[in-house]
């Protein structure tokens, strides 16, 4: 006779813990809260991973394979089977889990809450193995076959198995929130940064320009222009504006075409009523600016119909 105390290597088969009326029949194919006990799973874990599961040498380069329970959650339509990882963080359990850290995981059976992490009540725990140290692992799944899952070690209830897809499709839609406002903030981050340049090119390429324009009748230089356009003091046409504000980058001909009245500007040259910028893009003439030194950039548009044929 074979009782719960009686030692695991004196039973001749795990259905014989199975006859005990507190066990439910755990045979038959795999179901979504069984838990599987199996070392044919390889992981690849993250540094970061690896640090909150509690790994002893979380810079190790080799993958992840080691026996370890497994949670199934759904069953495939092509007979694959979803399932998330469980572990007792080197029986560390909370212990050094930072609070952002402790959402990747959800306590097991009897093991101790966090900071009101609802427990994952177990149906069933037939080995015994689940001693109140193991966690859900909401960050590792896998797509497995019934080859790959081992023996049936235990099976938490249906309400338990609700909270695991809950916490698990939340901790999904946060990671996604932050990816996104990670990206967000890199966009605006790089945004901020080209309109940064944008600006130094405007308030120094065009004093390069002009001190240029000053020394030499004619050089070339590459700058950014504005998008902001004007004609004779007045909006550009809403093409020609569009058209002009998607060159990134162009090479201009600064000539000079004018004489000072006498009056000293940049570095104490003489200084020049106006430039004449030509526009190329690609090697052709698309237009002209007149630029002085008194304005940033750009004041007016030579060409009847600029760029706006472009």
């Amino acid at each position: 006779m074979y009782t719960e105390n009686t030692p695991i290597y004196l039973v001749r088969s795990y259905k014989d813990l199975v006859d005990q009326p507190e066990h439910p029949d755990l045979t038959g194919p795999p179901t979504p809260g069984r838990i599987y006990f199996t070392g044919k799973i390889t992981t690849v874990l993250s540094l970061e991973q690896k640090i909150r599961t509690g790994s002893s040498n979380p810079y190790s380069r080799r993958k992840n394979q080691k026996s370890r329970p497994w949670l199934v959650l759904e069953v495939k339509n092509d007979g694959s089977f979803l399932v998330i990882s469980l572990t007792t963080r080197n029986n560390l359990v909370w212990k050094g889990l930072k609070e952002k850290d402790a959402r990747s995981f959800l306590p097991l059976g009897t093991t101790p809450g966090y900071e009101g992490r609802n427990n994952v009540e177990l149906l069933s725990n037939v080995y015994g193995i689940f001693k109140g140290t193991s966690l859900i692992f909401l960050e590792v799944e896998k797509t497995v076959y019934r080859d790959s899952l081992g023996h049936c070690i235990g099976e938490i209830t249906a309400d338990g198995l609700d909270l695991v897809l809950r916490e698990r499709a939340m901790y999904r839609l946060q990671i996604a929130m932050e990816e996104e406002a990670k990206r967000e903030r890199a966009f605006a981050e790089r945004e901020e940064h080209r309109l940064r340049r944008r600006r130094d090119c405007i308030s120094h390429g065009s004093s390069e320009i002009m001190d240029r324009a000053f020394y030499s009748g004619e050089t070339s230089i590459r700058c950014t222009l504005e998008a902001r356009i004007f004609r004779r003091g007045h909006r550009m046409h809403t093409a020609a504006q569009k058209v002009l504000s998607h060159i990134a980058e162009i090479i201009i001909t600064v000539k000079r075409i004018g004489e000072g009245g006498g009056k000293k500007g940049l570095n104490g040259a003489s200084e020049v009523s106006e430039a004449k910028v030509d526009i190329l893009r690609s090697g052709r003439l698309v237009g002209h600016i007149y630029v002085n030194n008194y304005v940033s950039l750009v004041i007016g548009i030579h060409h009847k119909n600029p760029i706006s044929q472009q």
